[in-house]
């Protein structure tokens, strides 16, 4: 007699069977393609830094951004954020995007020696 775990795996395993058989001509083993899912979390980023490059960081969003947009604070990941946006985002300044760029393999290069 089977377990009811042991009958239980043997229907998924079936069924996952015929879903890689099906598709929409006809069978030939290949799954349908899916549509791409957009998520909905955001993803987490976790950056591990020296102290002294922690202290310059707080003290710029604390002081420098903060006065130049009369708030209390700015939060490093909203720093950050708008950096990657800043490299990555063909629909800002492709000059700044270049310079910030450059600035920033050059940095990598530095670090790798």
């Amino acid at each position: 007699m089977t377990s009811p775990w042991a009958r239980e795996r043997e229907e998924r395993l079936a069924k996952a069977a015929s879903n890689r058989r099906r598709n929409k001509e006809g069978g030939d083993g290949v799954p349908e393609a899916r549509p791409t899912v957009k998520r909905s979390k955001p993803v987490r980023l976790t950056v591990d830094m020296p102290p002294p490059l922690h202290r310059r960081l707080k003290t710029w969003t604390t002081g420098y951004a903060a006065e130049q947009l009369d708030v209390t604070s700015v939060r490093s990941s909203e720093v950050v954020r708008s950096l990657i946006d800043l490299l990555t985002n063909e629909q800002r300044d492709p000059e700044l995007r270049e310079l910030l760029t450059a600035a920033v393999l050059e940095d990598l290069r530095e670090g790798q020696q």
